[in-house]
């Protein structure tokens, strides 16, 4: 059963994968990390902390309101 098994592997075609197209690199802010909200945060709140206006924090963060829940994770950049 090996030898046929052998004898037919020679058979099967192999399929070659397609190149990876090349990956664009994005400029990532250095100033960036995450925050997580905590019991009585607010924007404002989250926004003077880190002297960051808090219309920066709504686009960053694609929120279209201004509230934010405990455990939500923000970014924070400038």
């Amino acid at each position: 059963m090996k030898a046929k098994v052998e004898e037919l592997q020679d058979r099967i075609p192999a399929y070659t994968f397609p190149p990876l197209p090349e990956q664009t690199q994005v400029a990532t802010p250095v100033s960036s990390h995450w925050y997580k909200v905590r019991v009585g945060d607010t924007l404002g709140k989250v926004s003077k902390r880190f002297r960051v206006p808090v219309k920066t924090l709504k686009t960053k963060n694609n929120l279209s309101s201004p509230n934010i829940r405990p455990g939500d994770f923000l970014v924070i950049s400038r």
